[in-house]
Parts: C-alpha cells; sequence; structure tokens
C-alpha cells in the first residue's frame, strides 16, 4: 500500500492511514474513480486485494496465530546463540546486541528445532539474506557463499569468509542442517556446487 500511496501522491490528498477499511476504501475511491491512466492497473488489484484481507478477520487471525508459532521458544534460542557466539555475528563480527538475530539452519517447526545445532547469530541483515539462500555457509568448509547477486554489492566482502565458531564445539552448526542449506541455496541459485 505504501507503494500504492507514494506513486499516486495519495498522502497529500486526505489519504493518510492506509491501515484501516476506511483509508483502504478512500484509496481505492481515488485511484479506480480516477481517470489517471498512469497508475498501474496492478496496483488497482493490489489495493482491491489488500482491502479485503484487512475486512476478513480470518486472515488476521491466520497472521496472528503464525506470528506467535515462529516466536514460541524464540527468547531461549537467541539467548544461547548469543552467549555461545560471545555476542558477536558468527560472519560479520558485528556486536551490536540488538542488531542480532538467531537464525534457523533448517525452518522452525517447533521446540525440537531450536537447538544450537540448529542456529547462527547472525546481523539481522545477513539473517534475512540467509532465508533468502542469497547468502548459505558452506557445510564441509563453513565459509560463506554468496549468490551471483550479491558478489557485486557491499556484501562481496564476506564471500568465502569463514564464520567464527560457537566457543563451545558441542554447538558447531550441524553438518547436515547446513548440507540441506546448501542444497536449497544451489537450487534457488541454480548452481550446482
Amino acid at each position: 500500500m505504501q507503494a500504492v500511496a507514494e506513486f499516486t501522491g495519495l498522502a497529500n490528498r486526505g489519504v493518510t492511514r492506509l491501515d484501516n477499511p476506511e483509508g483502504i476504501d478512500r484509496l481505492r475511491n481515488l485511484i479506480l474513480g480516477s481517470s489517471n491512466s498512469q497508475i498501474p492497473h496492478a496496483l488497482a488489484t493490489q489495493v482491491e486485494a489488500e482491502r479485503e484481507a484487512l475486512a476478513s478477520d480470518i486472515d488476521a487471525r491466520r497472521f496472528m496465530q503464525r506470528s506467535i508459532a515462529v516466536r514460541r521458544g524464540q527468547r531461549q534460542f537467541r539467548a544461547e546463540l548469543v552467549r555461545l557466539y560471545n555476542g558477536r555475528c558468527c560472519i560479520s563480527g558485528c556486536d551490536a546486541e540488538p542488531a542480532l538475530e538467531a537464525a534457523h539452519i533448517t525452518p522452525y517447526k517447533g521446540d525440537h528445532t531450536n537447538t544450537p545445532q540448529n542456529g547462527l547469530l547472525l546481523r539481522a541483515d545477513l539473517h534475512t539474506l540467509f532465508d533468502l539462500f542469497e547468502l548459505t555457509v558452506d557445510a564441509s568448509s563453513h565459509r560463506i557463499r554468496l549468490s551471483n547477486t550479491l558478489k557485486n554489492t557491499m556484501y562481496r566482502e564476506f564471500d568465502q569468509v569463514r564464520i567464527t565458531p560457537p566457543n563451545k564445539r558441542t554447538a558447531a552448526p550441524a553438518p547436515d542442517a547446513l548440507k540441506s542449506h546448501n542444497a536449497d541455496f544451489d537450487r534457488a541459485n541454480g548452481s550446482t556446487h
């Protein structure tokens, strides 16, 4: 919705809130009732879809349930990884604790996946890139592999960097979990490493 508001400049036409049905309806009426042919059909379609989603209590409940499920046990998992990695991102060395997140190597599927061997302490941006399979930790060398998309960006400094291991050998990332992430990374990037 923010993209629609920015594209059309609707914030200057009385549309200031896009997080409620009234704001969405006003935005929809301004776009669909407008003779402005510069507004892409895809944006108009997105406005309608988001209006319907806001009107649906079911969608909101599903989002809340999913959000709660993802967070269950996360606080302890993160605290353990912060302790094991001495409060530093295992890739960048960042020690700004508010910027550090507990990344699951294989996706969260319940408390049994909140083990140190299934986790890496990563700076928030690196966590996002890890989850998007834009980077991975090679299972055999523990070196960072970047997607071709990242190789010509500021992230190139991390290409082939060896991760800092946890301070407890038994908490090292599980080879099978890393192999699984490597395979998903290869599929996502069309490589056969």
